[in-house]
């Protein structure tokens, strides 16, 4: 059985999306990238991506 990259793509990264989990929630953090000094902020994730 042979599995085409668009298939491949699909089942990897959009189906994974189409289940409906019931413990989720979202989570929105907005912060400033300069500070009022017109310094860069020091941002780094506490988690690497």
């Amino acid at each position: 059985m042979s599995i085409t990259l668009d298939e491949a793509i699909y089942e990897k990264y959009i189906r994974p999306t189409e289940r409906r989990p019931e413990r989720i929630i979202g989570v929105e953090f907005e912060f400033p990238l300069l500070n009022l000094e017109k310094k860069k902020s020091i941002c780094r994730p506490c988690r690497p991506l």
